[in-house]
């Protein structure tokens, strides 16, 4: 199947709170969670009812996540239960994606079709790294106006262990266009993204060596819990590009304040629906406050 490019503006519409399909899939992940630690039934069933009562309205899908994996942390004592599958991710990574980065040119469009490809990867299923069935939807000249538009400075917030190596033509672009590139991964272990302990141990400096950390060890990042470096240059003129559903859905509910690239796969109907786009589709949009 050919690759489609469509020239399709979404905005960010705010405010990414649990949504009817949002319940299967945190009672997904607390199986999965709990059968990674090896834990009993109990717990399993203890993290069904935290999700049971904190499903509302007010609540988002990553506060809920953060709250059942810091539920099996307290029970179980294991830091990392996705120590071993992110290993494997990974090293997944490493073979493909330097062959998906071949595949595309250098210009805008094709660094961020390549950084996409790595949000294939998820806690819920196996990286996707097919590029005969990738179809991209996102206006590539409204994202090259905001890396003109902004300062110096730029900020990749990360997301999942394997993505950064899909990243790394985005973080050379971006230096070829005369940014100073900050990436921003967990502070410590959640699910399979990427973090501090991370970078150290599968040497990622020696692929590139400005690694901050977002400021907390949860999926996605909250405004209130920013590290001081992101807070920094989220206050800043900088390029903020955000990885990922988890970050989409953090970010969104304060993006109100600055502009914020979102770069992601549509993996379920809620976030799909949010950005008018549609399940499984690849997307680089410009969200955010537009000064309109």
């Amino acid at each position: 199947m050919d690759i489609f490019y469509k020239h399709t503006i979404f905005v960010s519409t705010g405010f990414m709170k649990v949504q009817p399909y949002c319940f299967p899939c945190l009672k997904d992940l607390a199986k999965g969670v709990v059968l990674l630690t090896e834990a009993e039934e109990e717990l399993r069933n203890e993290c069904f009812a935290l999700i049971e009562r904190r499903y509302s309205p007010e609540a988002s899908p990553p506060d809920i996540a953060n709250e059942v994996l810091r539920l099996v942390r307290k029970r179980t004592g294991v830091d990392d239960p996705y120590r071993h599958k992110k290993a494997e991710e990974f090293h997944r990574a490493l073979s493909a994606a330097p062959v998906i980065a071949r595949s595309f040119p250098s210009s805008l469009e094709g660094v961020l079709k390549c950084s996409v490809m790595g949000n294939s990867a998820d806690v819920f299923m196996e990286p996707d790294y097919d590029r005969e069935s990738f179809v991209f939807a996102g206006n590539i000249e409204e994202i090259g106006e905001e890396i003109d538009r902004t300062g110096r400075q730029a900020l990749i917030v990360g997301d999942n262990i394997g993505e950064f190596l899909f990243d790394l033509p985005l973080i050379r672009y971006l230096q070829g266009q005369g940014k100073e590139i900050s990436y921003a991964v967990r502070a410590g272990p959640v699910q399979n993204d990427l973090c501090m302990a991370d970078v150290e141990l599968f040497g990622l400096r020696e692929w590139f060596s400005n690694f901050i950390s977002t400021g907390a060890g949860k999926v996605g990042m909250k405004r209130n819990e920013m590290g001081h470096q992101v807070r920094r240059l989220w206050e800043s003129d900088a390029l903020v590009i955000a990885k990922g559903m988890g970050n989409y859905e953090t970010i969104s509910e304060f993006d109100h304040e600055r502009r914020v690239i979102y770069v992601m796969k549509l993996k379920c109907p809620a976030v799909a629906e949010s950005v008018k786009g549609s399940v499984g589709q690849y997307t680089a949009i410009l969200g955010g406050d537009h000064g309109e």
